[in-house]
């Protein structure tokens, strides 16, 4: 069995959306403050929203206190594994058949988005919020990294 059985063909939606490597803009289909914004725009915004929400606050307590050291070394660490725990979530989504069926999104009763797009969207703004905090300019890293895989061998000379 491939992947390509498993999920289909590419849908042209996912070919209409891909980006050039030129133009940064996320396509957004909702009436929402996201629409258009770069990905250094929403790495702001996912950021600001975090901070905003008190996620910094073990941080900014470190460095107040003059151990911005242990933020590298615990903070970040345990935002890492926050990362990994929504790509876990978005696993649970492939084991209880809902990805299979063809549902990656819905709404609970109380209206939050949930499936397994949702939990990929969720540790995509994990990842961003960390980029925020320790401000890197992730367009140009992500160029970069492209630049350099498209020189790689298929699989980057692994197995799988």
């Amino acid at each position: 069995m491939t992947v390509k059985d498993v999920f289909g063909a590419p849908s042209a939606r996912r070919d209409a959306i891909a980006l050039s490597s030129q133009d940064t803009r996320i396509p957004c289909e909702f009436d929402c403050e996201c629409e258009g914004l770069t990905l250094d725009a929403l790495t702001e915004s996912s950021y600001k929203n975090s901070r905003e929400h008190g996620f910094w606050a073990d941080a900014d307590f470190l460095e107040e206190n003059g151990h911005k050291e242990l933020v590298y070394r615990y903070v970040i660490p345990t935002k890492l594994m926050l990362m990994v725990s929504e790509l876990s979530e978005a696993l649970d989504n492939i084991r209880d058949g809902t990805l299979e069926k063809g549902t990656t999104m819905w709404y609970t009763d109380t209206g939050k988005p949930d499936g397994f797009a949702t939990e990929l969207a969720d540790a995509i703004i994990r990842i961003l919020d960390v980029v925020g905090y320790l401000d890197i300019d992730i367009t140009e890293v992500i160029r970069e990294k492209e630049k350099y895989n498209r020189t790689r061998p298929p699989k980057h000379g692994k197995a799988i």
